[in-house]
């Protein structure tokens, strides 16, 4: 197996860091391992859904300040904003 280097980019301001592995893909998701590079900790996630939600936790508990983003619904072809 060949191995990558990687290298370490840091975000500028309030920004989260996360380095994602995906060591397996079964079942039409994603299994690997996320560390938060902010919170110096690693998980393991079982599915991409489990991971977002980490993600999320992780923003949610830091000092990021909240996105600024809108996501689709089934309502009137209108956009929510979160």
């Amino acid at each position: 197996m060949e191995q990558k280097n990687h290298t370490e980019s840091r975000p500028k301001g309030g920004d989260s860091a996360f380095l994602i592995r995906i060591l397996f893909r079964q079942n039409a998701t994603w299994m690997g391992e996320i560390q938060w590079l902010d919170g110096e900790k690693k998980l393991y996630f079982r599915s991409l859904l489990e991971l977002v939600m980490l993600m999320q936790e992780a923003l949610d508990t830091s000092d990021t300040p909240p996105a600024d983003y809108s996501v689709r619904n089934w309502g009137k072809g209108e956009e929510a904003a979160l």
